[in-house]
């Protein structure tokens, strides 16, 4: 009887050798590979596209529509466009009054003393506008500085500068047949010795609220005007009478054509 083979010395039991992964050698296999490549690319295309769709429209909320001709001011804000083209009608010395006043007059009393009609941060009160006046009724042509805590003008220059301060803005024609415009200018000192650097951001944004409500009271009035901030510093501020402040806007104002 035969017993069972002797294992030899030093012998290794192996288990069974695993499958290693190959290149399929038939033509099923190749199809397969290209299959499964082309349809990982897809995935990864819509992937960028959910990415570049842009943010999830699904919590949008409809809003009623605006009141925009229930109150006066919306009725003022709906109807007001930008105007450079004017016709050859003065305006009276009020309306002038009215105008400058919007911008940077004086308004009801705050915390530090009387505000102005835009908002100042910290009230520095950094805005100094002149008025360039080619035709108001009851004012000589010339350039004034305004006086907001008076209510006055204080002449700057003696004669019609509308022509020079035209081409200080680049040939602009608003600019040379407005009979009136407004040039906001600012001492940023006033609010960056408070603020810093931070400051000059604070002065624009108050150039703008003035300006914007010159330009409301202007469609109030029945007239029209427009920002322009293209010009050169040192002409308009010759132009203006040599003045120190650094000019932000010209903003010509007439009844339009």
């Amino acid at each position: 009887m035969l017993g069972r083979p002797k294992r030899r010395l030093g012998a290794v039991r192996l288990g069974a050798p695993r499958r290693r992964f190959g290149w399929p050698t038939s033509l099923a296999g190749f199809i397969l590979i290209l299959t499964i490549g082309f349809a990982f690319a897809l995935q990864l295309a819509g992937s960028d596209q959910e990415t570049d769709r842009g943010p999830d429209t699904n919590g949008r909320v409809e809003l009623p529509a605006a009141r925009t001709h229930e109150t006066e001011l919306g009725e003022l804000i709906y109807r007001r466009r930008s105007v450079r083209d004017y016709t050859e009608e003065s305006i009276g010395i009020e309306e002038a009054s009215d105008l400058l006043w919007a911008a940077v007059g004086l308004t009801v009393d705050g915390v530090t003393g009387p505000t102005r009609a835009a908002p100042s941060a910290g009230a520095t009160d950094p805005l100094v506008v002149y008025l360039s006046v080619r035709r108001v009724e009851g004012l000589e042509p010339g350039v004034y500085r305004y006086l907001p805590e008076d209510h006055e003008l204080a002449p700057t220059v003696a004669e019609d500068r509308s022509a020079q301060l035209a081409s200080a803005a680049l040939g602009q024609g608003a600019v040379r047949d407005a009979p009136v415009s407004l040039l906001v200018t600012a001492d940023y000192g006033r609010t960056t010795g408070r603020y810093g650097d931070r400051g000059e951001r604070y002065v624009h944004i108050e150039a703008g609220h003035a300006a914007q409500n010159a330009n409301l009271m202007a469609e109030n009035l029945g007239f029209a005007g427009v920002m322009i901030g293209a010009f050169d510093d040192g002409e308009m501020q010759a132009a203006a009478g040599g003045i120190d402040e650094d000019p932000l806007l010209i903003v010509p104002i007439g009844r339009a054509k």
